[in-house]
């Protein structure tokens, strides 16, 4: 699983060896997967938001919400 996170396992086999590097890279897993988390919840409400306005033209602001012009 490190592996495929972090590349070939060839490449990692060398960052893997003080325990400060470790921590590194656990951190930067967390981020990753933190950002993937939360692209996959802004597009869950993009979807939801386009489905609620699909049959009406008008401009909307960030909730979706039309905007009386």
């Amino acid at each position: 699983m490190i592996c495929i996170l972090l590349g070939s396992c060839a490449s990692s086999r060398t960052y893997y060896h003080s325990r400060e590097n470790r921590m590194e890279a656990r951190m930067k897993m967390n981020y990753q997967r933190q950002d993937r988390e939360n692209y996959r919840q802004n597009k869950r409400m993009q979807k939801r938001i386009n489905r609620k306005n699909k049959g009406r033209r008008y401009d909307t602001n960030v909730l979706g919400n039309v905007i009386d012009r």
